[in-house]
């Protein structure tokens, strides 16, 4: 019992135990609850429900843990396995993750374009701040989902920006903080 107490009064304490999955913290629940999963979640979905289309929101820190890279290889092993429905994911790339930046903040437009690609989806990457082209990238993103298990890239979205960037500009009568610019490398 005093391990463990010492455990739960020293965590998360990011200088000893870090607030993400490490070696030093047993098991898979941790401060920021159970990650991961929310792909794999939607595939299984849309499994044997054809009509269905459903849209995972993945955050960076996220898009870091196993199940969601597992997840994104899952596709492949469901190919011709029945009539599915489609899963179009979005991934929320604003850069952080719990603990800092996420390993996808230091990728470039065209290396996160080639990650996408080597999972054999097709990326729809966009910042979200121009209303009409963002329109025009979601009515090819639905154009270009087909069902789960269908051979060839599906679309996936990246969407870029920042975090907070589109919360209300007031809230009781205060006014909130302002977005702060990406600064994404291009």
């Amino acid at each position: 019992m005093p391990d463990l107490r010492a455990l739960i009064t020293g965590f998360p304490h990011t200088a000893r135990f870090g607030g993400e999955i490490t070696p030093l913290i047993p098991g898979v629940r941790h401060t920021g609850g159970q990650l991961g999963p929310a792909l794999a979640i939607a595939q299984g979905m849309v499994l044997d429900t054809p009509h269905r289309l459903v849209v995972p929101l993945i955050g960076d820190g996220e898009l870091e843990t196993g199940p969601t890279a597992a997840a994104w290889l899952a596709r492949r092993a469901l190919v011709a396995t029945g009539e599915h429905g489609a899963v179009l994911p979005v991934v929320l790339a604003n850069r952080l993750r719990m603990s800092g930046l996420s390993l996808l903040a230091g990728m470039s437009t065209a290396e996160i374009h080639a990650y996408f690609t080597g999972l054999g989806y097709t990326p729809l990457i966009d910042d979200g701040t121009d209303l009409p082209t963002f329109r025009h990238l979601l009515a090819d993103a639905f154009a270009q989902v087909r069902p789960l298990g269908e051979t060839g890239p599906q679309p996936v979205i990246v969407l870029t920006m920042p975090k907070s960037h589109t919360g209300p500009a007031q809230v009781a009568g205060d006014r909130s903080q302002e977005p702060q610019p990406s600064t994404r490398p291009h």
